[in-house]
């Protein structure tokens, strides 16, 4: 389990780096979203390569084609306020989609266990709160 833990906070920090770099860049939404996606296309195809693909057949692809179509325009949303913002506000505006995104995985979470326990309620209040005070 630690393993994971380890890995989600990389991913933590690189996901968080990435969009405060990004913006250094001054390019436009549109152009920062191809260079974004063929960078990582390329980086990740020689791990993909080394997939097992045989268990692709047998899974819901409409599922992975609309968690792209998603991931999608939500990067194509995020790159547009990106490209737009000064990089005094950049980390605000970043605070903001961060306590969003993590309100949706709570959500979903809750969703899935059958409900919100008296702990994450409290959670939601403080990430509103958070989201309110960092804004």
């Amino acid at each position: 389990m630690t393993e994971l833990y380890i890995k989600m906070g990389i991913a933590g920090i690189l996901f968080g780096a990435w969009p405060l770099i990004m913006n250094r860049s001054g390019l436009e939404s549109g152009v920062t979203t191809v260079i974004l996606s063929t960078t990582t296309l390329v980086l990740v195809a020689p791990f993909a390569l080394r997939s097992d693909f045989s268990s692709a057949a047998q899974h819901p692809w409409l599922i992975a084609l609309a968690a792209g179509i998603v991931g999608g325009l939500g990067l194509l949303a995020f790159n547009s306020a990106l490209a737009k913002a000064s990089t005094e506000r950049v980390g605000s505006l970043f605070v903001l989609m961060t306590i969003v995104q993590i309100s949706v995985a709570a959500l979903y979470h809750a969703w899935v266990n059958g409900g919100v326990s008296i702990k994450q309620g409290v959670g939601f209040a403080a990430a509103a709160c958070a989201a309110f005070l960092l804004l």
